[in-house]
């Protein structure tokens, strides 16, 4: 038998490094062992202990809000969370972990390992990395959930808006909690979203529900195998608005992105048809986290699309305060439907838009022709406190209570307002002047659109103020019925049938043969009254009021067109004339066949 000695060497070099790599890997299971025992030793001591329990928050369905006729303004999707439980996952893993999602995701590896060494805090239960994940990034994690321990998809609803634009004042919108939010608050947590603006913020209370919860024990892969203990969340209430979905529509499609607002009521009640302000915005922006440019952009536009026009703009009202002045005049006697006064283009200086006059005219003719030497001259003979009064009956002068956010005040100047505003000369002595000024729906006097559709109403519906509102009813989860809206009436002038019918006649004329000839719906009895008014930046502001049908009044309806340059006859009118057109016919108060749509919308 023969031994190869060069074999036999070489055997025993590999024996001896045998030894040595076998010697190094027991020092490093030692090293390891005791690492474990000694520092993480209680982590991994309650993880063991406790693995099988998870604790979970239940988010409650944020509740909806319906139009009048049960189209949802606001409304929920699915929305899936990138969330994480470091229930036994090594802490040594977190940035493998963390560089692998960002890959995915395209988040900062940075932000998410820091959210996932603060969840050691609270080992069982899973905080959310990223939300509302794109659906391409949902199939991607989904795809690699094997390799990234701890990590999960978790789905929950968030918000949706069906109309976009069109409602964008009226819902406002929803945003993610920050931080500092969730710091102080006690029912607050990482990942909420909260109403920022219009309903979806003077509603949160209401609209958010209250959260559950569930201790769950759970398999090694986290999957719940049974349900410890659990309490339901407490879905958000219903909320029906007297708002029309229909209306918004129309009144978008009608401005075309002119800045202004469109406001109408129900006369009858006080219940709020529509409220649009232009330019607007897409509320679902705000909860498109891949949107972020366009969100942002909201926030630097020079014509404000986040800014509702409709309630928070104030205006002088120009020659729609006529119908103020009017009113106060007959209520008190001073005027008569035979009142007479002459124009000659000018009174005490102060001019009429008809340079030539329109020579003498009776009351009617001149709230038709919108003259301004016979309302000078009108509101001379029947003083402020009368107009004053008439202005407030109609909600002028105040807030007007809409209930959806911030809201202008206005002004209908008094000599204690002025002296109390005004300084220098000017508001000591309240004079002749001051009062044909505020007659006319110049000088200080400030009002909103939202403001002038209530004027429209009370004009038309023989004198009563009402108080407006946007909610109809609010409904509990389990359909309870909260809140019912009520008619309140804010005042009542108690005209006579003659005055209300000769008002609801100076209003019919100015459509049909004046300067509102332009809001004409064919076949629907409309009454209104344009106006002008004049703005520091000599860019006049287009008004325009209405109502219909005169006879028994159902809608009420302001416009304002923003710097128009134009008549309100001219620029206001047919954006009314084209809501009031589909409306009409919707609601079958006049024949199809007899239609006579503008070009507003076209």
């Amino acid at each position: 038998m023969f031994i190869n000695e060069s074999s036999n060497e070489i055997d025993v070099k590999r024996i001896g490094l045998l030894a040595v790599v076998a010697v190094v890997l027991l020092i490093v299971l030692i090293g390891r062992s005791a690492y474990l025992q000694l520092i993480e030793g209680g982590y991994y001591r309650n993880a063991a202990e406790s693995n099988s329990e998870q604790n979970r928050i239940l988010r409650p369905v944020r509740g909806v809000i319906l139009d009048c006729r049960g189209k949802a303004l606001a409304t929920n999707r699915a929305s899936f969370d990138l969330i994480f439980t470091s229930r036994g996952v090594p802490r040594e893993e977190y940035e493998a972990i963390a560089e692998r999602l960002s890959k995915l995701t395209g988040a900062s590896a940075g932000e998410l390992f820091l959210k996932m060494l603060d969840s050691r805090k609270r080992p069982f239960t899973p905080v959310i990395l990223i939300s509302d994940i794109s659906r391409n990034i949902l199939a991607a994690v989904e795809e690699n959930l094997i390799n990234l321990n701890g990590v999960g998809i978790d789905n929950r609803t968030i918000r949706y808006y069906p109309f976009g634009p069109a409602t964008a004042h009226l819902m406002g919108y929803i945003g993610e909690v920050t931080q500092e939010e969730v710091d102080n608050s006690d029912t607050l947590i990482a990942g909420d979203w909260i109403g920022r603006a219009g309903l979806e913020l003077s509603l949160e209370g209401l609209l958010a529900g209250v959260k559950g919860g569930e201790n769950a024990e759970v398999d090694a892969l986290g999957q719940t195998t049974r349900v410890l203990s659990k309490f339901e969340p407490r879905a958000g209430d219903k909320v029906v608005l007297t708002i029309d979905a229909d209306l918004q529509v129309w009144a978008h499609e009608a401005f075309k992105g002119q800045k202004g607002a469109l406001v109408a009521v129900d006369p009858q009640t006080g219940k709020v048809l529509a409220l649009y302000s232009s330019p607007a915005y897409d509320p679902n922006a705000f909860v498109d986290k891949e949107r972020i440019q366009e969100r942002m952009s909201y926030f630097v536009d020079i014509d404000l699309p986040l800014f509702n026009r409709a309630l928070m703009a104030t205006y002088s009202p120009g020659s729609t305060f006529k119908t103020i002045t009017m009113i106060a005049g007959l209520k008190t006697g001073l005027l008569k439907p035979s009142t007479r006064f002459n124009c000659s283009g000018s009174y005490k200086g102060m001019k009429c838009w008809k340079k030539g006059g329109h020579g003498t005219l009776d009351l009617a003719s001149a709230y038709q022709h919108s003259c301004n030497v016979y309302f000078y001259q009108a509101g001379e003979r029947v003083w402020i406190e009368p107009i004053h009064f008439v202005a407030q009956a109609f909600g002028l002068d105040q807030y007007p209570g809409f209930g959806i956010g911030p809201e202008a005040h206005g002004v209908v100047p008094t000599p204690e307002w002025e002296h109390a505003h005004v300084k220098g000369p000017d508001g000591e002595h309240w004079g002749t002047g001051d009062v044909r000024n505020t007659a006319i729906g110049q000088g200080y006097v400030q009002v909103s659109p939202a403001q002038m559709a209530q004027v429209a109403a009370g004009a038309s519906s023989g004198g009563i103020g009402m108080f407006p509102g946007v909610i109809n009813k609010i409904e509990s989860p389990n359909n309870e019925i909260i809140f019912r809206f009520k008619e309140r009436v804010r005042e009542n002038l108690k005209l006579d049938s003659r005055t209300i019918e000769f008002i609801r006649g100076a209003m019919r004329r100015v459509i049909e043969v004046g300067t509102g000839r332009r809001g004409r719906v064919k076949g629907l009895d409309v009454g209104g009254k344009t106006g002008t008014a004049q703005n520091p930046q000599n860019m006049d502001d287009a008004w325009f009021i209405c109502a219909a049908p005169l006879s028994n009044p159902r809608i009420a309806i302001s416009v304002i067109v923003d710097h128009a340059g134009q008549h309100g006859g001219t620029v206001a009118a047919p954006i009314a004339q084209y809501v009031l057109q589909r409306y009409a016919e919707r609601e079958g108060w006049i024949n199809a066949a007899q239609k006579e749509i503008g070009d507003v919308g076209k």
